[in-house]
């Protein structure tokens, strides 16, 4: 039952968290203010490969057919939600799926969105509230971002 919950909401491009206040002592120069979830993980992180994997299912999904799964490096975790896997932590690599793909965002790839993205590239430095699904076990966990911002 939950992997059809999961299925349901990992799609879509999600930007309507509001953003929450930085407290001094997490605000450093290249950290943004970005939208942050009470039960995520917001970190810093790498991209290291962007996967050929395409969405199957819908043709009109964009990600079926632009990138929209990278493998990524955590640098740097900055807050741990309540539901805040300790598989992201500092150094971790992990696959994760970017729900408004990897490629510059707009109106044509996603109608209606009012949010626009830059696009990620190998080596480009990131921050983003990372989501964790877990199924059981540590194989059946899913990394998910709908919205980043570039950092360097």
């Amino acid at each position: 039952m939950m992997s059809l919950l999961i299925l349901a909401i990992a799609p879509g491009c999600h930007i309507s968290e509001k953003p929450q206040a930085v407290s001094t002592s997490e605000a450093a120069p290249v950290l943004p203010s970005a939208p942050r979830s009470i039960k995520g993980c917001y970190a810093q992180a790498t991209v290291l490969e962007i996967l050929p994997d395409l969405q199957e299912g819908n043709p009109d999904d964009a990600c079926a057919n632009v990138p929209c799964y990278a493998r990524i490096r955590i640098d740097r975790v900055v807050n741990r939600g309540m539901e805040c896997h300790n598989s992201v932590h500092g150094g971790a690599e992990l696959k994760v799926f970017f729900s408004c793909s990897l490629v510059k965002t707009g109106e044509a790839l996603f109608p209606g969105m009012n949010a626009s993205f830059p696009g990620l590239n190998k080596n480009d430095k990131f921050a983003a509230t990372f989501l964790t699904y877990s199924r059981g076990n540590k194989e059946a966990i899913t990394y998910t971002v709908r919205g980043y911002q570039k950092t360097e």
